[in-house]
This record gives C-alpha cells, sequence and structure tokens, in this order.
C-alpha cells in the first residue's frame, strides 16, 4: 500500500514538472500584425501582401530571432513596400517576446532606427512610428517607449535613432509601431524599414589619466600608513 503511495506521488510530481517545462516558453516569439489581424511562424520570417482596401498589394518583411539577432543581442526587424490608391489608415505592428537576459546584466541598451522613402514629389502620406520594451513580456507591450518619429509628408526622406538605457530584467519583449495614413492615391512606390535592438553594453574602460590618478592616490594612502606607523 505504502509502495502503491510512494508511485503516485512520483507520478504526480513527474507530471507538474513536465506541465511546467511546457508552459516555460522556449525562446523568443515574433508576431507580425497588420490592420489588427496577426501573423506568426516558427522561423520568425514572415512576408504577407495586403489584399483588398487603400493599401492593396502593400508588402510587409517581418524579421526576429533565429532569423536574424541572438539570445544576448535580440533584434526585430520591419520592412515595407507600399501601394497607395486613395485615402486610409493602416497600423502594423511587430513584436518579440520571451527575450531572456541569461547574464541578468543590470541595463540593456536599445538602439531603435526607422528610415522612409517617399519617392519623388509624393507627400500623401504620414508615418508615425513607435519603439518600446516591455519587462512584463507582453504581446505589443508598451511599458517603456524607446523613440518616437512623425512623418509629415512634406519630405522625400529621413532617419534617426534613439539610444535608451533600461533596467535589466530576465524577460522582456520588444515592440515597434508604424501608423501609415494616407491622404491620397499615387502611382509610386513607398518604402520603410525599422529596426529596434538591445545588447548589454561592455564595461567602460578607464581613461588612461584616470588610472594614472588612482596610482597616485593610492601611493599616497601608503605614505600617510607608513608615516602614522
Amino acid at each position: 500500500m505504502r509502495s502503491t503511495q510512494f508511485l503516485l506521488t512520483g507520478l504526480i510530481t513527474t507530471l507538474l514538472a513536465c506541465t511546467a517545462a511546457q508552459a516555460t516558453p522556449v525562446g523568443p516569439i515574433m508576431t507580425l500584425s497588420i490592420g489588427g489581424t496577426e501573423y506568426s511562424d516558427p522561423s520568425a520570417l514572415i512576408s504577407r501582401t495586403v489584399s483588398g482596401g487603400v493599401f492593396n498589394n502593400s508588402t510587409f518583411i517581418a524579421k526576429g530571432f533565429p532569423e536574424i539577432g541572438t539570445l544576448a543581442e535580440p533584434e526585430i526587424d520591419l520592412v515595407g513596400s507600399l501601394k497607395i490608391s486613395g485615402a486610409g489608415i493602416l497600423v502594423i505592428k511587430i513584436t518579440q517576446q520571451h527575450n531572456l537576459n541569461p547574464a541578468n546584466v543590470n541595463h540593456w541598451v536599445f538602439d531603435s532606427e526607422f528610415s522612409d522613402t517617399i519617392l519623388r514629389a509624393y507627400t500623401g502620406l504620414k508615418i508615425s512610428y513607435q519603439s518600446y520594451i516591455d519587462t512584463t513580456d507582453a504581446k505589443f507591450g508598451t511599458g517603456t517607449s524607446l523613440g518616437s518619429l512623425l512623418n509629415t509628408g512634406t519630405t522625400n526622406s529621413y532617419s534617426d535613432a534613439e539610444h535608451d538605457t533600461v533596467p535589466g530584467t530576465s524577460m522582456f519583449s520588444m515592440t515597434e509601431i508604424i501608423t501609415l495614413t494616407a491622404t491620397s492615391g499615387t502611382n509610386s512606390s513607398p518604402g520603410f524599414s525599422a529596426s529596434l535592438s538591445g545588447y548589454d553594453p561592455p564595461p567602460s574602460v578607464p581613461e588612461p589619466a584616470s588610472l594614472a590618478l588612482l596610482g597616485v592616490g593610492i601611493a599616497c594612502v601608503g605614505l600617510a600608513r607608513r608615516k602614522s606607523v
């Protein structure tokens, strides 16, 4: 009877352990959202073409781990090639959850970059770009804002980069949100590219002058101790 109880206890413990293992994320998971419709792929390389509407035949390509980046330096990229036939709004989001911090570093540094090419003299499109990291690891989480750029449709192209430091965490999500607002159609093909990457910066190396001052200070302390003796 007692051996049966031990056997049942062992089986229950094993089942609970297996369930916990299945619930634990294996690694980063990337998701692409186009107009509210979500897409995901284990290869983290997603290409989708819009069917219908003002942005018909517009194509978006999203990349994440393991296609690009590493566990130590996660990265997500989004490229869009646009076809616009009138006035309308389209929101595109890319997110990557379960980014790990195996070294449990104190800070991560994130670079968010965005550039677009509004070809020729086309001014019928406004592009808003926002990037975030979220330490609750939420899908499309917007916990900490990293960068925010807005093209008002009056220039042919622009680019910018944001560099921010945020507290380290064991797991976090990265998100980029692009909002396209078209006021008219075009025969050209405006496009954009967006990238968000994170890394643990190497420790700063003291300058030679700082090391020299430190050496002088140590020498003075040693000399003072000798005199006191």
